[in-house]
Protein backbone atom coordinates (compact mmCIF):
# COMPACT_ATOMS: atom_id res chain seq x y z
CA UNK A 1 0.00 0.00 0.00
CA UNK A 2 2.66 2.33 1.16
CA UNK A 3 5.09 1.37 -2.09
CA UNK A 4 1.79 2.07 -4.43
CA UNK A 5 1.28 5.32 -2.47
CA UNK A 6 4.36 6.43 -3.27
CA UNK A 7 4.72 5.59 -6.75
CA UNK A 8 1.90 7.74 -7.75
CA UNK A 9 3.06 10.54 -5.02
CA UNK A 10 6.36 10.58 -6.93
CA UNK A 11 5.33 10.56 -10.78
CA UNK A 12 7.61 13.45 -11.81
CA UNK A 13 10.19 11.58 -10.55
CA UNK A 14 9.57 8.66 -12.61
CA UNK A 15 8.70 10.85 -15.76
CA UNK A 16 12.08 12.75 -15.06
CA UNK A 17 14.13 9.49 -15.57
CA UNK A 18 12.47 8.45 -18.22
CA UNK A 19 13.25 12.14 -19.78
CA UNK A 20 16.78 11.55 -18.71
CA UNK A 21 17.06 8.04 -20.58
CA UNK A 22 15.86 9.37 -23.38
CA UNK A 23 17.90 12.36 -23.64
CA UNK A 24 20.95 9.60 -23.07
CA UNK A 25 19.56 7.30 -25.60
CA UNK A 26 19.34 10.58 -27.62
CA UNK A 27 22.40 11.78 -27.17
CA UNK A 28 24.05 8.49 -27.94
CA UNK A 29 21.81 8.45 -31.47
CA UNK A 30 22.93 12.61 -31.80
CA UNK A 31 26.78 11.15 -31.97
CA UNK A 32 26.11 7.69 -34.07
CA UNK A 33 24.01 8.86 -36.63
CA UNK A 34 23.39 11.49 -39.39
CA UNK A 35 23.16 15.58 -37.93
CA UNK A 36 19.76 15.59 -39.07
CA UNK A 37 18.75 12.39 -37.46
CA UNK A 38 19.90 12.61 -34.65
CA UNK A 39 18.39 16.12 -34.04
CA UNK A 40 14.87 14.64 -35.17
CA UNK A 41 15.39 12.19 -32.26
CA UNK A 42 16.59 14.38 -29.77
CA UNK A 43 13.17 16.85 -30.72
CA UNK A 44 11.14 13.71 -30.72
CA UNK A 45 12.37 13.31 -27.18
CA UNK A 46 12.27 16.34 -25.73
CA UNK A 47 8.70 16.70 -27.05
CA UNK A 48 8.08 13.22 -25.27
CA UNK A 49 9.47 14.69 -22.06
CA UNK A 50 7.39 17.17 -22.13
CA UNK A 51 3.93 15.33 -22.83
CA UNK A 52 4.69 12.99 -19.92
CA UNK A 53 4.48 15.45 -18.06
CA UNK A 54 1.71 18.29 -19.42
CA UNK A 55 -0.44 15.75 -21.85
CA UNK A 56 -1.50 18.88 -22.85
CA UNK A 57 1.22 19.52 -25.05
CA UNK A 58 0.55 16.85 -27.23
CA UNK A 59 -2.84 17.37 -27.93
CA UNK A 60 -1.63 21.18 -28.66
CA UNK A 61 0.69 19.24 -31.37
CA UNK A 62 -1.94 17.26 -32.71
CA UNK A 63 -3.90 20.39 -33.62
CA UNK A 64 -1.07 22.05 -34.54
CA UNK A 65 -0.71 19.61 -37.51
CA UNK A 66 -3.82 19.31 -38.56
CA UNK A 67 -3.59 21.70 -41.72
CA UNK A 68 -0.51 19.63 -43.05
CA UNK A 69 -2.37 16.06 -42.72
CA UNK A 70 -1.68 15.19 -46.24
CA UNK A 71 2.37 15.23 -45.58
CA UNK A 72 3.96 11.73 -45.98
CA UNK A 73 7.43 11.41 -44.89
CA UNK A 74 10.28 9.68 -47.57
CA UNK A 75 12.01 8.46 -44.20
CA UNK A 76 9.01 7.26 -42.36
CA UNK A 77 7.06 4.99 -45.35
CA UNK A 78 3.61 5.05 -45.39
CA UNK A 79 3.30 6.76 -41.52
CA UNK A 80 2.97 10.25 -41.80
CA UNK A 81 4.42 12.71 -39.28
CA UNK A 82 0.97 13.81 -38.38
CA UNK A 83 -0.10 10.51 -37.14
CA UNK A 84 3.04 9.46 -35.57
CA UNK A 85 3.01 12.98 -33.45
CA UNK A 86 -0.57 11.76 -32.47
CA UNK A 87 0.82 8.27 -31.65
CA UNK A 88 3.36 10.61 -29.59
CA UNK A 89 1.27 12.21 -27.67
CA UNK A 90 -1.10 9.38 -27.26
CA UNK A 91 1.24 6.91 -25.66
CA UNK A 92 2.73 10.21 -23.48
CA UNK A 93 -0.68 10.40 -21.60
CA UNK A 94 -1.04 6.82 -21.20
CA UNK A 95 2.70 7.24 -19.46
CA UNK A 96 1.28 10.20 -17.35
CA UNK A 97 -1.81 8.18 -16.02
CA UNK A 98 -0.02 5.01 -15.10
CA UNK A 99 2.95 7.69 -13.18
CA UNK A 100 0.35 9.83 -11.59
CA UNK A 101 -2.48 7.68 -11.38
CA UNK A 102 -5.15 9.61 -12.78
CA UNK A 103 -8.73 9.11 -13.19
CA UNK A 104 -10.44 8.89 -16.55
CA UNK A 105 -13.49 11.49 -17.16
CA UNK A 106 -15.54 9.52 -19.57
CA UNK A 107 -19.18 11.13 -19.53
CA UNK A 108 -22.25 10.66 -21.20
CA UNK A 109 -21.36 10.67 -24.64
CA UNK A 110 -18.95 8.15 -24.89
CA UNK A 111 -21.41 6.03 -23.88
CA UNK A 112 -23.50 6.96 -27.06
CA UNK A 113 -19.87 6.55 -29.27
CA UNK A 114 -19.06 3.36 -27.88
CA UNK A 115 -22.62 2.31 -29.01
CA UNK A 116 -22.50 3.84 -32.45
CA UNK A 117 -18.86 2.13 -33.20
CA UNK A 118 -20.05 -1.42 -31.70
CA UNK A 119 -23.31 -0.91 -34.34
CA UNK A 120 -20.72 -0.22 -36.84
CA UNK A 121 -18.73 -3.24 -35.85
CA UNK A 122 -21.90 -5.37 -36.00
CA UNK A 123 -22.94 -4.27 -39.55
CA UNK A 124 -19.51 -6.24 -41.08
CA UNK A 125 -21.85 -9.06 -40.77
CA UNK A 126 -24.32 -8.11 -43.86
CA UNK A 127 -21.42 -6.13 -45.63
CA UNK A 128 -21.71 -7.63 -49.20
CA UNK A 129 -17.61 -7.10 -49.09
CA UNK A 130 -16.47 -6.48 -45.20
CA UNK A 131 -12.77 -6.22 -46.73
CA UNK A 132 -13.72 -2.30 -47.92
CA UNK A 133 -14.57 -1.04 -43.99
CA UNK A 134 -11.47 -2.96 -41.92
CA UNK A 135 -8.68 -0.29 -42.45
CA UNK A 136 -11.54 2.71 -41.71
CA UNK A 137 -12.31 0.73 -38.76
CA UNK A 138 -9.25 0.51 -37.34
CA UNK A 139 -8.95 4.17 -38.00
CA UNK A 140 -12.26 4.76 -36.13
CA UNK A 141 -11.53 3.58 -33.17
CA UNK A 142 -8.09 5.67 -33.19
CA UNK A 143 -10.08 8.45 -33.56
CA UNK A 144 -11.87 7.58 -30.46
CA UNK A 145 -9.10 6.94 -28.69
CA UNK A 146 -8.35 10.73 -29.40
CA UNK A 147 -11.62 11.43 -28.27
CA UNK A 148 -10.80 10.28 -25.17
CA UNK A 149 -7.33 11.65 -24.53
CA UNK A 150 -8.19 15.28 -25.33
CA UNK A 151 -11.34 15.35 -22.92
CA UNK A 152 -8.90 14.07 -20.29
CA UNK A 153 -6.17 16.19 -20.84
CA UNK A 154 -8.29 19.71 -21.05
CA UNK A 155 -8.14 20.21 -17.45
CA UNK A 156 -8.21 24.23 -17.35
CA UNK A 157 -9.19 27.09 -19.34
CA UNK A 158 -5.64 27.52 -19.66
CA UNK A 159 -5.32 23.54 -21.47
CA UNK A 160 -8.07 24.65 -23.26
CA UNK A 161 -6.67 28.34 -24.73
CA UNK A 162 -3.62 26.05 -25.31
CA UNK A 163 -5.30 23.97 -27.69
CA UNK A 164 -7.22 26.53 -29.53
CA UNK A 165 -4.42 28.36 -29.59
CA UNK A 166 -1.91 25.89 -31.37
CA UNK A 167 -4.92 25.10 -33.66
CA UNK A 168 -5.30 28.29 -34.75
CA UNK A 169 -1.64 29.07 -35.68
CA UNK A 170 -1.14 26.38 -36.95
CA UNK A 171 -3.84 26.84 -39.48
CA UNK A 172 -1.93 30.84 -40.14
CA UNK A 173 1.24 29.09 -40.53
CA UNK A 174 -0.07 27.19 -43.63
CA UNK A 175 -2.41 29.66 -45.19
CA UNK A 176 -0.03 31.14 -46.86
CA UNK A 177 1.50 28.13 -48.25
CA UNK A 178 -2.39 26.94 -49.33
CA UNK A 179 -2.71 30.08 -50.99
CA UNK A 180 0.30 30.10 -53.30
CA UNK A 181 -1.11 27.07 -55.28
CA UNK A 182 -4.09 29.20 -56.33
CA UNK A 183 -2.01 31.86 -57.35
CA UNK A 184 -0.06 29.08 -59.46
CA UNK A 185 -2.69 27.63 -60.77
CA UNK A 186 -6.23 29.35 -62.41
CA UNK A 187 -7.90 26.11 -61.42
CA UNK A 188 -6.77 24.82 -58.59
CA UNK A 189 -7.83 25.19 -54.79
CA UNK A 190 -6.19 26.41 -51.87
CA UNK A 191 -4.79 23.74 -49.72
CA UNK A 192 -1.76 23.60 -47.61
CA UNK A 193 -0.12 20.63 -49.87
CA UNK A 194 -0.96 18.86 -53.14
CA UNK A 195 -1.89 15.87 -51.30
CA UNK A 196 -4.37 17.38 -49.05
CA UNK A 197 -8.14 17.07 -49.41
CA UNK A 198 -9.41 20.63 -50.20
CA UNK A 199 -12.60 19.81 -47.74
CA UNK A 200 -10.98 18.24 -45.23
CA UNK A 201 -8.57 21.68 -45.24
CA UNK A 202 -11.31 24.29 -45.65
CA UNK A 203 -12.67 22.15 -42.25
CA UNK A 204 -9.43 23.23 -39.96
CA UNK A 205 -9.51 26.23 -41.03
CA UNK A 206 -13.13 26.56 -39.95
CA UNK A 207 -11.72 25.26 -36.63
CA UNK A 208 -9.60 28.02 -36.56
CA UNK A 209 -11.74 30.62 -37.21
CA UNK A 210 -13.79 29.27 -34.16
CA UNK A 211 -10.72 29.04 -32.26
CA UNK A 212 -9.82 33.10 -33.16
CA UNK A 213 -13.87 34.01 -32.52
CA UNK A 214 -12.84 32.72 -28.55
CA UNK A 215 -9.69 34.58 -28.12
CA UNK A 216 -11.89 37.55 -29.41
CA UNK A 217 -14.54 37.27 -26.97
CA UNK A 218 -11.87 35.95 -23.97
CA UNK A 219 -9.95 38.17 -24.39
CA UNK A 220 -8.68 40.48 -21.35
CA UNK A 221 -6.83 43.47 -22.67
CA UNK A 222 -7.81 45.36 -26.29
CA UNK A 223 -4.27 44.18 -28.16
CA UNK A 224 -5.07 40.79 -27.66
CA UNK A 225 -8.56 41.63 -28.98
CA UNK A 226 -7.26 42.95 -32.24
CA UNK A 227 -4.71 40.46 -32.97
CA UNK A 228 -7.48 37.76 -32.95
CA UNK A 229 -9.74 40.12 -34.96
CA UNK A 230 -7.04 40.21 -37.19
CA UNK A 231 -6.26 36.13 -37.46
CA UNK A 232 -10.00 35.67 -38.34
CA UNK A 233 -9.40 38.09 -40.72
CA UNK A 234 -6.42 36.43 -42.05
CA UNK A 235 -8.36 32.80 -42.14
CA UNK A 236 -11.25 34.25 -44.10
CA UNK A 237 -9.12 34.64 -47.22
CA UNK A 238 -7.79 30.65 -47.22
CA UNK A 239 -11.33 29.70 -46.43
CA UNK A 240 -12.58 31.18 -48.87
CA UNK A 241 -10.49 30.16 -51.56
CA UNK A 242 -10.38 26.65 -50.36
CA UNK A 243 -13.77 26.86 -52.62
CA UNK A 244 -15.83 24.18 -49.92
CA UNK A 245 -19.36 25.38 -49.54
CA UNK A 246 -19.66 22.74 -46.58
CA UNK A 247 -16.66 24.99 -44.72
CA UNK A 248 -18.56 28.30 -45.71
CA UNK A 249 -22.09 26.74 -44.56
CA UNK A 250 -20.25 25.36 -41.60
CA UNK A 251 -18.52 28.95 -40.80
CA UNK A 252 -21.23 31.41 -41.64
CA UNK A 253 -23.52 28.85 -39.21
CA UNK A 254 -21.05 29.18 -36.43
CA UNK A 255 -20.14 32.35 -36.51
CA UNK A 256 -24.06 33.25 -36.14
CA UNK A 257 -24.14 31.08 -32.78
CA UNK A 258 -21.16 33.05 -32.14
CA UNK A 259 -22.70 36.25 -32.84
CA UNK A 260 -25.89 35.27 -31.00
CA UNK A 261 -24.61 35.17 -27.64
CA UNK A 262 -22.81 38.41 -27.46
CA UNK A 263 -24.05 41.36 -25.83
CA UNK A 264 -24.36 43.78 -28.91
CA UNK A 265 -25.51 40.68 -31.30
CA UNK A 266 -27.22 43.19 -34.02
CA UNK A 267 -24.48 45.14 -34.11
CA UNK A 268 -21.61 42.96 -34.25
CA UNK A 269 -23.73 41.18 -36.87
CA UNK A 270 -23.46 44.24 -39.32
CA UNK A 271 -19.79 44.60 -38.31
CA UNK A 272 -18.81 41.30 -39.36
CA UNK A 273 -20.84 41.26 -42.52
CA UNK A 274 -18.98 44.62 -43.21
CA UNK A 275 -15.55 42.67 -42.45
CA UNK A 276 -16.51 39.47 -44.66
CA UNK A 277 -17.03 42.26 -47.44
CA UNK A 278 -13.73 44.05 -46.96
CA UNK A 279 -12.17 40.31 -47.24
CA UNK A 280 -14.19 39.60 -50.52
CA UNK A 281 -12.80 42.82 -51.69
CA UNK A 282 -9.18 42.22 -51.28
CA UNK A 283 -9.28 38.76 -52.70
CA UNK A 284 -11.01 40.14 -55.50
CA UNK A 285 -8.82 42.86 -56.59
CA UNK A 286 -5.78 40.90 -55.07
CA UNK A 287 -6.99 38.53 -58.57
CA UNK A 288 -7.40 35.42 -57.07
CA UNK A 289 -11.22 34.87 -58.14
CA UNK A 290 -10.96 31.96 -60.61
CA UNK A 291 -13.59 30.23 -62.80
CA UNK A 292 -13.74 27.77 -60.02
CA UNK A 293 -14.48 29.52 -57.12
CA UNK A 294 -17.37 31.40 -59.09
CA UNK A 295 -19.10 28.25 -60.08
CA UNK A 296 -18.76 26.65 -56.97
CA UNK A 297 -20.17 29.92 -55.36
CA UNK A 298 -22.97 29.79 -57.87
CA UNK A 299 -23.88 26.11 -56.89
CA UNK A 300 -24.17 27.38 -53.31
CA UNK A 301 -27.05 30.27 -54.71
CA UNK A 302 -28.71 27.75 -57.04
CA UNK A 303 -29.38 24.67 -54.64
CA UNK A 304 -32.15 23.62 -57.30
CA UNK A 305 -29.35 23.50 -59.98
CA UNK A 306 -27.92 20.05 -60.77
CA UNK A 307 -24.07 22.26 -60.81
CA UNK A 308 -22.94 19.14 -58.84
CA UNK A 309 -23.40 15.85 -58.47
CA UNK A 310 -24.26 15.52 -54.66
CA UNK A 311 -27.52 15.84 -55.43
CA UNK A 312 -27.37 12.99 -58.00
CA UNK A 313 -25.06 11.26 -55.22
CA UNK A 314 -27.71 11.71 -52.38
CA UNK A 315 -30.50 10.76 -54.51
CA UNK A 316 -28.86 7.17 -55.25
CA UNK A 317 -27.91 7.02 -51.36
CA UNK A 318 -31.71 7.87 -51.16
CA UNK A 319 -32.55 4.45 -53.02
CA UNK A 320 -30.54 2.21 -50.60
CA UNK A 321 -32.48 3.91 -47.46
CA UNK A 322 -35.41 2.63 -48.83
CA UNK A 323 -34.73 -0.69 -49.80
CA UNK A 324 -32.22 -0.88 -46.20
CA UNK A 325 -34.27 1.36 -43.52
CA UNK A 326 -33.03 -0.24 -40.72
CA UNK A 327 -30.02 -1.74 -40.46
CA UNK A 328 -28.01 -0.39 -44.00
CA UNK A 329 -26.35 -1.61 -46.24
CA UNK A 330 -23.03 -2.04 -44.28
CA UNK A 331 -20.28 0.18 -42.71
CA UNK A 332 -18.31 1.76 -45.62
CA UNK A 333 -20.26 -0.42 -48.31
CA UNK A 334 -21.55 2.99 -50.26
CA UNK A 335 -19.45 2.43 -52.45
CA UNK A 336 -20.36 -1.11 -53.12
CA UNK A 337 -23.42 -0.47 -54.18
CA UNK A 338 -23.52 2.87 -56.07
CA UNK A 339 -23.35 1.50 -59.20
CA UNK A 340 -26.01 -0.80 -59.05
CA UNK A 341 -28.56 2.09 -57.72
CA UNK A 342 -27.39 4.52 -60.30
CA UNK A 343 -28.50 3.24 -63.06
CA UNK A 344 -32.41 3.88 -61.73
CA UNK A 345 -31.21 7.40 -61.81
CA UNK A 346 -30.83 8.71 -65.60
CA UNK A 347 -27.73 10.91 -66.14
CA UNK A 348 -26.21 10.02 -63.09
CA UNK A 349 -22.75 9.42 -64.09
CA UNK A 350 -21.25 5.62 -63.28
CA UNK A 351 -17.68 4.86 -61.14
CA UNK A 352 -15.19 3.00 -61.95
CA UNK A 353 -14.09 2.72 -58.23
CA UNK A 354 -15.77 1.31 -55.61
CA UNK A 355 -14.93 4.34 -53.39
CA UNK A 356 -17.57 6.53 -53.73
CA UNK A 357 -18.16 9.25 -51.02
CA UNK A 358 -21.87 9.80 -49.95
CA UNK A 359 -20.59 13.57 -49.54
CA UNK A 360 -23.17 13.67 -46.44
CA UNK A 361 -22.79 11.65 -43.33
CA UNK A 362 -26.53 11.74 -42.72
CA UNK A 363 -27.11 10.28 -45.85
CA UNK A 364 -24.35 8.33 -45.43
CA UNK A 365 -24.63 6.66 -42.28
CA UNK A 366 -28.33 6.39 -42.76
CA UNK A 367 -27.45 4.19 -46.28
CA UNK A 368 -24.81 2.64 -43.91
CA UNK A 369 -25.95 1.86 -40.97
CA UNK A 370 -30.06 2.11 -40.95
CA UNK A 371 -32.27 4.12 -38.77
CA UNK A 372 -30.64 2.54 -35.76
CA UNK A 373 -27.04 4.61 -37.04
CA UNK A 374 -28.27 7.94 -37.69
CA UNK A 375 -30.24 7.68 -34.23
CA UNK A 376 -26.89 6.67 -32.49
CA UNK A 377 -25.03 9.32 -33.68
CA UNK A 378 -27.63 11.85 -33.45
CA UNK A 379 -27.58 10.91 -29.57
CA UNK A 380 -24.15 11.63 -29.31
CA UNK A 381 -24.47 15.06 -30.21
CA UNK A 382 -27.52 15.11 -27.63
CA UNK A 383 -25.65 14.12 -25.14
CA UNK A 384 -23.06 16.19 -25.45
CA UNK A 385 -25.18 19.44 -25.56
CA UNK A 386 -27.08 18.46 -22.57
CA UNK A 387 -24.70 16.68 -20.54
CA UNK A 388 -24.38 19.38 -18.03
CA UNK A 389 -27.80 22.11 -17.27
CA UNK A 390 -26.69 25.61 -17.67
CA UNK A 391 -30.08 28.35 -16.89
CA UNK A 392 -31.20 30.02 -19.51
CA UNK A 393 -29.45 32.20 -21.75
CA UNK A 394 -26.41 31.39 -19.42
CA UNK A 395 -25.70 28.08 -21.96
CA UNK A 396 -21.68 28.01 -22.81
CA UNK A 397 -21.31 29.05 -26.68
CA UNK A 398 -18.28 27.74 -27.74
CA UNK A 399 -19.92 24.12 -27.13
CA UNK A 400 -22.61 25.18 -29.61
CA UNK A 401 -20.23 26.76 -31.61
CA UNK A 402 -18.53 23.35 -32.20
CA UNK A 403 -21.37 20.86 -32.16
CA UNK A 404 -23.20 23.73 -35.39
CA UNK A 405 -20.29 24.25 -37.10
CA UNK A 406 -19.46 19.85 -37.91
CA UNK A 407 -23.34 19.09 -37.65
CA UNK A 408 -23.68 21.73 -40.30
CA UNK A 409 -20.51 20.28 -42.28
CA UNK A 410 -21.66 16.83 -42.06
CA UNK A 411 -24.12 18.17 -44.36
CA UNK A 412 -21.60 17.68 -47.44
CA UNK A 413 -19.20 15.35 -45.87
CA UNK A 414 -18.84 12.22 -44.20
CA UNK A 415 -17.47 14.14 -40.96
CA UNK A 416 -17.29 11.29 -38.74
CA UNK A 417 -14.18 9.40 -40.37
CA UNK A 418 -12.21 12.73 -39.94
CA UNK A 419 -10.15 13.99 -37.02
CA UNK A 420 -11.12 17.34 -36.62
CA UNK A 421 -14.28 15.89 -36.25
CA UNK A 422 -13.45 14.01 -33.27
CA UNK A 423 -11.28 16.84 -32.11
CA UNK A 424 -14.33 19.59 -32.25
CA UNK A 425 -16.57 16.88 -30.30
CA UNK A 426 -13.89 16.37 -27.68
CA UNK A 427 -13.23 20.35 -27.26
CA UNK A 428 -17.07 20.87 -27.39
CA UNK A 429 -17.31 18.40 -24.23
CA UNK A 430 -14.41 19.73 -22.28
CA UNK A 431 -15.65 23.29 -22.70
CA UNK A 432 -19.13 22.14 -21.30
CA UNK A 433 -17.54 20.58 -18.26
CA UNK A 434 -15.38 23.63 -17.68
CA UNK A 435 -18.49 26.02 -17.31
CA UNK A 436 -20.46 23.44 -15.45
CA UNK A 437 -17.46 23.71 -12.55
CA UNK A 438 -17.10 27.41 -13.03
CA UNK A 439 -20.72 27.92 -12.57
CA UNK A 440 -20.70 25.81 -9.60
CA UNK A 441 -18.00 27.63 -8.56
CA UNK A 442 -19.04 30.56 -8.79
CA UNK A 443 -16.53 32.24 -11.12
Amino acid sequence: MQLERSFRLNGWNWAAALAALGMVLAGVLLSLAPLKIGLSVLAGALFLAAAVRWPVLGVAAVCSLLTVEGISSSQLGPVTEVRLAGLAAFGAWIVHVMLFGRRLRLGRPLAFILAFVFWIGLSFLWALDPSLGGSYYVTLLQLVLLYVMTVNVVETRRDLALVLGALMLGVLATSGMSLTLITHNILERARTFEAQNANNYAAVVGLGLVAGLYFLKRGRHLWSKGLAFLSILCLAAPLVMAQSRSGWLASSAALGVFLWHTRRRWLNMVLMLVSALIVLAGIYYSGMINFTLVDRAVDVVEVGQRGSDRFDIWGVGLGMIRDHPVLGVGFKQFGRYYNSYRAAYPGVRKDLMNNRDPHSVYVGITAELGLVGILLFGLIFLSTLTEYRFPPGDAPWLGRTLLVYILVFGLGGTVYMAKYYWLALSLAAASNRLADSEMREGI
